[in-house]
């Protein structure tokens, strides 16, 4: 799959999760981070990820996301 298309040009099913998901968070600020696994059209791939959320009037919203592909055997 190519991590630049997005996940609505895909006329299958897609399949993601982060399955160890790290998560720390201080007051209004959290920051996330793991390996996504994403599946869609029989094929799959991986990607690090750090997210950056902040609580704006009550809700989480994320302000900053980073992806990276690890590196073959990772």
């Amino acid at each position: 799959m190519n991590l630049r298309a997005s996940p609505g040009s895909s006329p299958g099913r897609i399949d993601f999760d982060v399955p160890h998901l790290t998560v720390h968070a201080d007051g209004d600020l959290a920051v996330a981070w793991g390996l996504d696994r994403i599946a869609a059209d029989g094929t799959g791939s991986r990607s690090r990820c750090t997210r950056v959320f902040e609580r704006r009037n009550g809700q989480w919203q994320m302000v900053h996301q980073h992806l990276s592909v690890p590196l073959e055997g990772e």
